[in-house]
C-alpha cells in the first residue's frame, strides 16, 4: 500500500476483488463486487485482468501479491476480516481501495488507521473506472485523488478530504453482473440476489444514510431489458427465489411497474424462466400508498408473478416517532398497507424501530398499541429494535452527537435515552435476549432463503415449526415491553414486575428463552 507511481501501464492492469461478507447474513451473493468486476471489464475490456473472492466461500487470502490494485467490500461486524486483509496489503506495491458499508458510514477510521488507503463512498463503479484510468494514464494517484469522484482520502496534510459526488447513470447500464458464486450459493441454501433500481422515492427518513450514501441521488432504475435478462440468466443457473436488492423495489413509475409485471409473466408463460420462481423485495409504505392510486390491483398483480410479500419499514405506530423519522407517512396509513397485504395474502417482513433516543412512555404505549391492532407482533421480524444512528444523517445531525465516538465495530454512536424509564427498559431487553440475538437472526435469514412451494411435508413441517419457534421469541421481547411499560405506569419497580397471570416475575424472561435455545437446537 505504498505511494502509488507507475508509469504507463503496457501490461495487463492486474486487480483483486474481495468481498469480506457478514457473519449475520448468511450465504447471501456477493453481489457488489461482482456487478464492479462487471463495470471494470465493459469499460477496460482485455487491459485488465480481474479476479474475485469471496472471503465466505474461499477465507481470508492467505497471500495477496502480484496485484495492481486490490480493492475490498468492507461490511460491519465481518469478525475483522476487513483488517485483516488490509494488514497484509500495507507493506506491499498495490494500491489499497475500499467501499462498501465501511467506508461509506465512516471513512474516518479506516483513514485514521491507514493513511495511503483510498475510500469509495456509496456506490463503486464511477470511482474505480476513474482509478483505474489514472493508473492507465501513468499519473501518480496520490496527485490526482481529488479529480476522483466519490472517495474520501487522507491529505499530504493529515486532512481527510471528500470529493464531489456523482450518481450512475444506470439507464445506460447494459452489462450483467458476473455471476461467479451463484451456483455455490444456491447450493448452500443461500439466496441469489439482482437489483433493478438505486436510491428511495422519499430519500428524506432522518435515520437513513441513502442520502449521504448516493450524493442526494433519488430513485434510478435500470433498464427493464437488463433486468429480465438477469433473472433469465439466475433462473437457468437454478435459482428458485430472487432477492432484489433495491432499497425501495416498487419506487414512483408506475408505467414501469406495470411493464415489469406484464414482463415476468410472459418470460414466466414461455417457460424462459421457471414458473414457480418467487422474489423478496424492499419497498416503503409510501411507495406502495401512492402507486396503488396509479395502480389499484398491483398487489394481487404481483403476487400472481411471485411476490409472496415484502420488507417494509414500518418503523413505528406513534405519531410523533415517525415524525421525528420523517417517515412521510402517519400511523393510519401504517395500519392500511399492512391490512392491504393481509387482504392479499401476502407476507410483511416488518421494519420497526422501537425505541429512540427521545421516546417518551406514551409513545411506547402507543407502540404496543399498533402491534397488538394490526397484529405484526405475529412476526419472524424483530420489533424491539433501538435506532441506531449513525454518521451523514439528518437524525445524528439534529441530535449534536460526537461522530467521533462511533463505535468501530457497530459504526453506530452512542446515546443517551431523555427518559431514564426508557433506557432501563432498553436495557433489560438487551440483557435478557442478547445470547440468542444472533441465533434469531441466522435463523430469520435462512427463512427468508426458503421456497415454500418446492417444499415436501416433511420439509415443510419442520420449515413451520422453525418459524413459529422464532415468532415465539419475538412475542417474549414485546411481551417483556408491554409488562415492564405497564409497571412504570403503576408506579412499580421493574425488577419486581410481577405478572398476574403467571405470578412470574419478569426474570422469568430469561427461563423461557432458555427454553426458546432448547427448541432451536433440538
Amino acid at each position: 500500500m505504498n505511494n502509488h507511481k507507475n508509469n504507463c501501464y503496457e501490461k495487463l492492469l492486474k486487480i483483486l476483488l474481495i468481498d469480506c461478507g457478514h457473519v449475520k447474513y448468511g450465504w447471501n451473493e456477493p453481489l457488489g463486487i461482482e456487478v464492479l468486476s462487471a463495470s471494470i471489464k465493459n469499460k477496460f475490456d482485455d487491459r485488465v485482468e480481474v479476479e474475485m473472492t469471496s472471503v465466505l466461500f474461499d477465507g481470508i487470502p492467505r497471500e495477496i501479491v502480484g496485484y495492481d490494485v486490490v480493492m475490498i467490500s468492507g461490511n460491519i461486524q465481518d469478525n475483522d476480516r476487513m483488517h485483516q486483509i488490509l494488514s497484509q496489503i500495507v507493506d506491499t506495491d498495490s494500491l489499497a481501495v475500499v467501499g462498501g458499508v465501511y467506508p461509506t458510514i465512516s471513512a474516518e477510521i479506516l483513514l485514521k488507521k491507514y493513511n495511503d488507503l483510498i475510500c469509495v463512498i456509496g456506490e463503486g463503479e464511477i470511482a474505480t473506472n476513474q482509478i483505474l484510468s489514472v493508473l492507465m494514464d501513468g499519473k501518480d494517484i496520490r496527485k490526482e485523488l481529488e479529480s476522483i469522484k466519490n472517495i474520501a482520502y487522507l491529505s499530504p496534510e493529515g486532512m481527510i478530504k471528500y470529493t464531489e459526488r456523482e450518481s450512475l447513470d444506470l439507464s445506460d447500464v447494459h452489462y450483467l453482473p458476473e455471476r461467479k458464486y451463484t451456483k455455490n450459493i444456491l447450493e448452500r441454501g443461500g439466496l441469489a440476489r439482482a437489483e433493478t433500481s438505486r436510491g428511495c422515492g422519499w430519500n428524506k427518513c432522518s435515520f437513513c444514510i441513502l442520502l449521504w450514501k448516493y450524493g442526494g441521488a433519488k430513485w434510478r432504475t435500470y433498464p427493464l431489458g437488463k433486468v429480465f435478462k438477469e433473472i433469465v440468466e439466475l433462473s437457468k443457473l437454478g435459482a428458485r427465489k430472487i432477492e432484489f436488492t433495491d432499497e425501495d423495489f416498487i419506487g414512483n413509475d408506475a408505467d414501469r411497474l406495470s411493464s415489469f409485471i406484464k414482463g415476468i409473466k410472459q418470460l414466466k408463460e414461455s417457460g424462459e424462466i421457471s414458473g414457480d420462481l418467487e422474489f423478496l423485495a424492499s419497498t416503503g409504505v409510501l411507495s406502495i400508498w401512492n402507486i396503488l392510486k396509479l395502480l389499484p390491483d398491483l398487489l394481487p398483480d404481483l403476487k400472481s408473478i411471485g411476490f409472496g410479500g415484502f420488507f417494509i419499514g414500518i418503523e413505528s405506530g406513534s405519531k410523533m416517532q415517525l415524525q421525528r423519522y420523517n417517515k412521510g407517512v402517519t400511523p393510519e396509513m401504517n395500519r392500511r398497507v399492512i391490512e392491504m397485504l393481509k387482504d392479499n395474502d401476502m407476507l410483511l417482513d416488518c421494519g420497526f424501530i422501537f425505541f429512540d433516543p427521545k421516546m417518551t412512555l406514551e409513545e411506547v404505549k402507543e407502540n404496543m398499541d399498533f402491534i397488538e391492532k394490526t397484529g405484526i407482533g405475529d412476526t419472524t421480524a424483530r420489533l424491539a429494535k433501538t435506532l441506531r444512528i449513525i454518521p451523514h444523517t439528518e437524525y445524528c445531525e439534529n441530535m449534536g452527537l460526537d461522530e467521533t465516538a462511533i463505535n468501530e465495530d457497530s459504526l453506530s454512536i452512542p446515546y443517551k435515552f431523555d427518559d431514564e424509564r426508557i433506557e432501563k427498559i432498553v436495557n433489560d431487553i438487551d440483557r435478557e435476549f442478547k445470547d440468542v440475538l444472533d441465533d434469531m437472526h441466522e435463523i430469520q435469514s435462512s427463512i427468508r432463503a426458503e421456497n415454500v412451494s418446492q417444499m415436501n411435508d416433511k420439509e415443510k413441517e419442520n420449515y413451520l415449526k422453525k418459524q413459529d419457534d422464532l415468532k415465539k421469541q419475538r412475542k417474549r421481547e414485546i411481551e417483556m415491553i408491554k409488562t415492564m411499560a405497564e409497571a412504570i405506569d403503576n408506579d412499580q419497580h421493574t425488577n419486581d414486575i410481577v405478572d398476574s397471570e403467571s405470578g412470574g416475575k419478569v426474570t422469568d424472561f430469561a427461563g423461557e428463552r432458555d427454553n426458546a435455545e432448547r427448541e432451536f437446537n433440538s
